[in-house]
């Protein structure tokens, strides 16, 4: 691949494959990845150069935004027509943003009628990669249920060397139909691949222990291999069997074993490894499946290891003829959660035919997800009266590591007494409601309302204090008792208490008392529009000639 930029390096582009060889009438799939190397978020664009513009189909957003170091991917679908001469087509892949530009470039082969490419490449001399390491647990399996069927043992393959390897897998020492397993693995370098082996001898087995030899080798290199051992022990049936029929019987019924299935030749692109991030949630890969067989082949795809949620491909069955290749797009899609935090979780793409699935192919790869630490928290309600105040602070577990909270409260003026959470533990996904309660400092039974704003600070205990989350709140404090209250308790107590005092002197001055305040209120004692009232028991005269009257003896 070469790459060329111009401006600044501020966006790189890769390819994978970067080349492909497909025949007439096929499909051939490119997965494009990019990446933001500058200090501020692009817009990204795609050109593809040196291909017919008919043959392909490009999705990709250039509308998006990408934050500096953010990498997206692209899948290129090239389509060659069946009537396309052989040739090997050189194309290149432009990506731009700005004025930085980077380019990747790929080749594409059109094979001939009889599958040959119009090219070939130059064999290269062969480079043998090291032996496997292995293991076998558990060394020593038991088949004690003669009618529970097979019994497992794992096997992991270990890929010591520094490319991606192929192996084969053949068991000895145990006839064909006393066994399942794997024909062929796909590891990726320095990394182990765990597949399983199912052991199931026939009812009838005889008792005894069986030494077997489980040998791995590099595919096109059977001298570069590893042998691991086991024993396989049938032990005597619990009940006495009926006598077995005679062997020669036997040896006339048994169905003649078939034409050996060619497991297919599976591959993952563009890589094994795929991390993902907060602004990376998501991955495009492509199952590649080719038919090595002489004969149409059915094959199920299945992919085992991760949570069924956290993929999706678009084909569970393929159907191939012979020679033919298939690509099946993969999203991988992971999910962060109490039980699945983040971390390493390694899977497995399993390809079998489905009228032979001991005749499969497992490629191994590896998800990536980095542990960032993320909360949300929220507070109701933000405004409380009373002598105290509840309130309800609810927290979740947003990012994929666990967290370890504190939270504190604080006022201006310092006037305020806080009921904080202690200790807070959250696991990935987990959410909380916590009570928090707020009071005055100077709690008294008599006052008028005070109005107290504070804070609370919710932030982990070690980590990033950017990370922190803030609520401003207002707490309003009513004492038990107001000024107006005890006013209006005090004059009401005064005049129950004057009222005591004038029935204590007796009940004629009360009626005086009583024909006086009478006198001064009533309107018919006042002058009228068109004459003067005056009244006997309010001493005979109006009410204006009574005041000037006391007015004029106020004067002497």
């Amino acid at each position: 691949m070469r790459d060329a930029q111009a401006g600044s390096s501020g966006i790189q582009v890769s390819i994978q494959p970067e080349s492909f060889r497909a025949a007439p009438g096929e499909t051939a799939a490119f997965v494009i990845n990019l990446e933001n190397r500058s200090g501020e978020a692009q817009s990204q664009s795609l050109a593809v150069q040196g291909l017919p513009g008919a043959w392909t189909s490009l999705d990709f957003d250039e509308r998006r935004r990408v934050f500096p170091g953010e990498q997206r991917s692209a899948t290129l679908i090239v389509s060659v027509p069946a009537d396309a001469a052989p040739d090997v087509i050189k194309f290149d892949v432009i990506a731009r943003a700005g004025s930085a530009e980077s380019t990747a470039a790929g080749t594409l082969e059109v094979l001939g009628a009889a599958g040959s490419a119009a090219e070939p490449p130059l064999a290269a001399a062969p480079v043998l990669p090291p032996a496997p390491q292995l293991s076998l647990s558990p060394g020593l399996i038991v088949w004690q249920d003669r009618t529970a069927g097979a019994g497992r043992v794992t096997l992991g393959v270990r890929n010591p060397g520094d490319t991606e390897t192929e192996y084969t897998v053949s068991l000895e020492g145990l006839e064909a139909a006393w066994y399942t397993l794997p024909q062929r693995l796909r590891v990726p370098a320095g990394e182990t691949l765990e597949t399983y082996v199912a052991l199931h001898p026939p009812a009838r087995a005889g008792q005894g222990d069986y030494p077997f030899r489980l040998r791995v080798a590099v595919e096109g290199a059977p001298q570069v291999s590893a042998e691991a051992p086991g024993w396989l022990s049938v032990p005597a049936p619990a009940q006495p069997a009926p006598p077995p029929p005679p062997a020669e019987p036997v040896r006339r019924t048994a169905p003649a074993p078939g034409p050996t299935v060619t497991p297919p030749e599976v591959s993952l692109a563009p890589r094994t490894t795929f991390r993902f991030s907060p602004s990376e949630t998501s991955a495009q890969a492509i199952v590649s499946v080719q038919n090595r067989s002489q004969l149409l082949e059915r094959y199920v795809i299945r992919v085992e290891g991760i949570p069924p949620d956290w993929y999706g491909i678009s084909a569970e069955e393929v159907t191939l003829e012979p020679g033919a290749r298939e690509q099946i797009p993969l999203r991988l899609t992971p999910k962060l959660s109490a039980e699945t935090p983040a971390g390493e979780y390694a899977f497995r793409v399993h390809v079998a035919p489905q009228r032979a699935p001991e005749a499969a192919t497992e490629v191994g790869a590896l998800i990536v997800i980095a542990g960032v630490a993320a909360f949300d928290a929220r507070l109701a309600p933000v405004q409380v009266e009373g002598r105290r105040g509840n309130l309800t602070l609810s927290l979740i577990n947003t990012g994929g590591v666990p967290l370890d909270l504190q939270v504190r409260g604080a006022d201006p003026e310092n006037h305020c007494r806080f009921r904080l959470p202690s200790a807070l533990e959250l696991s990935p996904g987990q959410e909380m409601n916590l009570p928090v309660g707020v009071s005055a400092k100077r709690n008294s039974l008599v006052g008028a309302p005070e109005t107290f704003d504070f804070r609370l600070n919710i932030s982990p205990k070690e980590g990033d204090p950017n990370a922190a989350r803030l609520f401003n709140a207002r707490f309003v404090h009513r004492p038990l008792m107001g000024y107006r209250t005890l006013f209006l308790a005090l004059f009401v107590a005064g005049l129950a208490a004057l009222v005591a005092v004038i029935i204590g002197f007796g009940s004629p001055k009360v009626g005086d008392a009583a024909s006086w305040v009478g006198c001064q209120f009533d309107s018919d004692y006042r002058i009228d529009r068109s004459s003067i009232v005056t009244k006997d028991e309010c001493g005979g005269d109006p009410r204006d000639v009574e005041l000037d009257r006391w007015r004029l003896r106020r004067t002497q």
